[in-house]
């Protein structure tokens, strides 16, 4: 208050001077100085400071129109809309561009509660901003949505503060700026749809995904890629891309940064692609990955790069899988080739030797028999001896050739069925090899077609002949049984075991045998054993149903014989 007083002062002071001056520039009319003329000059003084006050204060009424003028143009003029509110929300005072947001004419929007306009889902957040407003005497502000005469509701921002009465200083008003946010939040709500697509197409997708700035930092990077990487996303970003998962060679021969595929991308704008390249993941182990690497380019700028990566490490097993069982398919057909060749040269070795040898012996005797004079007298007891000499090889020719045919295909398997034959097989191998083998089936017999019988029969063979020539076994189990429409069989010794190497021995041709036979209808072998320990065979074939077609072989008219035992010389596989 004293300052104003002292300002006061001295602007009275001032003008007085001002008008004592301008005073003394005018003729005096009284030439001798009494009290009359100190009274006469104080009035002059008075008048003059008066009309110095009146043009002042009409270049100050003047200032303050222009003033308002601008005030008013500002007011209603400005991009945003303005409304006074009392405690109540009511608009006091609205500017022209606030009817305009509302598209409701300025004098309907006076004495109106503001609420009114606003969305209803949207009031009591309106209410409560108002109390805000008036409790804390402080700026408040939110996103409203405001109804509108064009049917889409407009997104409005408010800034309200409350001001003090002139006279009481309570906060009575607030004054609320509103400014049309609708593009920006539409805007806003696009990018998020189109950011949430990106993002929701990075982590979709199997592949690898992360991109690079101008220093070859990484800017993004997906899912799948850190998780290749061993790693969570933001472990990543940032942070330079070359120097942790791209610094060296599979073979360990350090990877300069020039000559990075990436660097090539985002330096010089060049797209690679590529096969050969490893990445180093933070457990310091490298992955094979299959890359394409496509420079971004901002309005002609290159401004970084986007790769694109595999995990091939699947695909290159399976690849070596793929050759190792091609291999394996031309080791096995060059064993088959053999085998074959060795079971032809048997064969007719044994035509030649024993079943050519015994014809040209009845041939003989017959040709002697037919060479006898006519009525010549030969004793019957020499005639009986040669017949029954020609009888007896007969009967062991017709022996050689049903055991020849055996071999070829069993008879017992075609007759009798799976089950009679698998039980066969174990008694003919425990009496030829003196080991003790024991047959299990759950049921007396199994319905399976040729194909599928013969190759349990072969598997099955096969193994009891490994047992009797490496297991050094005493005992041996078969069990055959069904599960879930699949032929089960195993054959478990007690003998020293197989070794690891073994197993995946190339020239294990039984064993190749084995899983070939399995393999070719569908089935599947596990070989499992450890030294000292044993070892089982598990076959698991699909079952398929018997069928109306004859066997391969028909064993008509060579009466009962027995199929070949397992062990005996032309097994085809033997490990």
């Amino acid at each position: 208050m004293r300052k104003k007083e002292k300002r006061l002062e001295s602007e009275s002071s001032a003008l007085r001077q001002r008008a004592e001056r301008a005073l003394s520039r005018r003729p005096s009319t009284l030439s001798v100085p009494t009290d009359l003329w100190k009274l006469v000059q104080d009035l002059e003084v008075y008048q003059i400071e008066l009309e110095m006050q009146n043009d002042e204060l009409r270049q100050a009424q003047r200032r303050v129109q222009e003033a308002r003028d601008r005030y008013a143009d500002l007011y209603n003029f400005t991009p945003a809309g303005y409304f006074t509110l009392d405690r109540k929300g009511v608009i006091q005072e609205a500017n022209l561009q606030a009817a305009i947001l509302l598209g409701i004419p300025r004098g309907d929007l006076l004495r109106q509660p503001l609420v009114r306009y606003v969305v209803p889902a949207e009031q009591v957040m309106f209410a409560y901003h108002c109390k805000d407003v008036f409790l804390t005497g402080k700026k408040q502000s939110c996103d409203l949505r405001f109804l509108s005469p064009g049917g889409a509701p407009l997104f409005l921002h408010l800034d309200s503060h409350a001001f003090p009465h002139a006279k009481t200083g309570a906060l009575t008003f607030c004054r609320t700026a509103l400014f049309d946010i609708t593009k920006q939040k539409e805007m806003a709500e696009e990018r998020d749809r189109l950011a949430s697509g990106w993002r929701l197409l990075l982590e979709s997708t199997g592949e690898g995904i992360f991109g690079v700035d101008q220093a070859g930092r990484f800017t993004f990077i997906n899912k799948a890629g850190a998780e290749m990487l061993g790693c969570k996303p933001e472990e990543l970003l940032g942070k330079p891309m070359h120097e942790l998962v791209h610094f060296r060679r599979q073979d360990g021969t350090p990877y300069t940064h020039s000559g990075s595929f990436v660097y090539r991308a985002y330096r010089n704008g060049e797209s690679t692609r590529g096969e050969d390249e490893v990445f180093w993941r933070t457990d310091g182990m490298a992955i094979p990955i299959a890359y394409s690497c496509y420079p971004l380019i901002e309005r002609g700028t290159v401004t970084g790069a986007v790769v694109v990566f595999t995990d091939v490490s699947q695909r290159r097993q399976a690849e070596k899988q793929l050759q190792d069982t091609l291999e394996r398919v031309r080791i096995l057909s060059q064993r088959l080739d053999a085998v074959r060749e060795d079971e032809r040269t048997r064969i007719a070795r044994e035509l030649h030797d024993e079943l050519g040898v015994r014809l040209t012996y009845i041939k003989l005797q017959l040709a002697r028999l037919h060479t006898l004079p006519e009525g010549a007298l030969f004793p019957r007891e020499l005639m009986e001896e040669r017949i029954l000499s020609m009888t007896d090889q007969v009967d062991t020719t017709i022996a050689d050739l049903q055991r020849l045919v055996t071999e070829l295909r069993p008879g017992v398997l075609d007759d009798l069925g799976l089950v009679a034959a698998i039980e066969w097989q174990s008694r003919d191998f425990e009496r030829r090899s003196g080991i003790r083998c024991v047959c299990e089936a759950e049921q007396e017999e199994i319905e399976l077609d040729h194909t599928c019988a013969t190759a349990a029969f072969r598997i099955c063979q096969e193994a009891l002949t490994n047992v009797m020539r490496h297991a050094k076994a005493t005992s041996v189990r078969v069990l055959l049984a069904e599960e879930n429409g699949d032929l089960l069989l195993e054959i478990h010794d007690d003998g020293q075991g197989i070794s690891p190497a073994k197993l995946t021995d190339s020239t294990s041709f039984g064993l190749l045998g084995m899983r070939e036979r399995a393999n070719r209808l569908g089935g599947q072998v596990e070989i499992a054993g450890r030294p000292g320990k044993g070892t089982t065979v598990r076959v698991r074939l699909r079952r398929l149903a018997a069928t109306s077609l004859s066997p391969p072989f028909q064993q008509a008219d060579m009466g009962d014989a027995e199929p070949r035992a397992a062990g005996s010389e032309n097994d085809g596989f033997v490990s």
